[in-house]
């Protein structure tokens, strides 16, 4: 495994603590792009259009932040040590 038997409980609460500071930064993201649309405070419903272009925003900043995790990714290099 990854970790040591007795580093599970450690290991796996730095993954949740990951997994949900990920979540929290996505929305907000989310937010900060609904309120660059003017959405802020509005129901999705009231504006379509810019409903539409503030969904187009999200997709372009989360494909961005893909590729850049790709190439850093990728840039790492493999973190396997020779037997």
């Amino acid at each position: 495994g990854s970790v040591q038997r007795r580093d599970l409980g450690q290991a796996s609460a730095a993954l949740a603590l990951m997994r949900v500071l990920g979540q929290a930064g996505s929305m907000v993201l989310v937010t900060a792009v609904l309120n660059v649309h003017g959405l802020g405070g509005a129901p999705l419903g009231a504006d379509p259009v810019g409903a539409l272009a503030a969904l187009k925003g999200c997709f372009a900043l989360f494909s961005g932040l893909c590729v850049l995790g790709i190439f850093l990714s990728l840039a790492r290099g493999s973190r396997e040590e020779a037997a």
